[in-house]
């Protein structure tokens, strides 16, 4: 018997957070969310309109970094994956590779 999962990436919960916390009206009473750096991940806080505005995120990584060590991986990595913008995954894999 086949088991089937269903994969969400790590930003797939971040929308869900910031849609719930919308739908409620919690962006509308002055309560401020305060969370980690995937609920509002590059990829998808653009997407997410004016219920992002205000909320409060930490992480370690952000593609927008202005370092040139920083620069020449975001350049690099779009070089190797069609494009895409490297995350707080792809960096961690750097980081590893480069311990290693």
């Amino acid at each position: 018997m086949a088991v089937r999962r269903r994969v969400t990436g790590v930003s797939g919960v971040g929308t869900a957070v910031m849609k719930q916390f919308a739908e409620r009206g919690l962006d509308k009473t002055g309560i401020r969310l305060i969370g980690t750096g995937d609920v509002v991940d590059d990829d998808i806080l653009n997407a997410m309109g004016d219920v992002a505005l205000g909320v409060v995120t930490s992480y370690h990584y952000s593609a927008a970094h202005p370092s040139a060590v920083n620069k020449n991986f975001v350049d690099d990595y779009k070089k190797a994956n069609k494009g895409a913008r490297p995350n707080f995954v792809a960096v961690q894999g750097y980081d590893g590779m480069r311990v290693i």
